[in-house]
């Protein structure tokens, strides 16, 4: 497990945007021009039943 420092995370959430919703819709969402990476860590699995 990696821990960072108070600071270290300080750093690193300054620089993340949080986008909760449907990226299909991604029409309603205005983007950061300097943006160079997106995660995406949530997904629907309710096609998987």
């Amino acid at each position: 497990m990696i821990i960072f420092s108070e600071e270290t995370v300080e750093m690193m959430l300054s620089n993340i945007e949080v986008i909760v919703g449907d990226f299909e819709c991604m029409d309603d969402v205005v983007l950061p021009e300097n943006m160079d990476t997106i995660i995406h860590a949530g997904a629907r699995t309710d096609h998987f039943w």
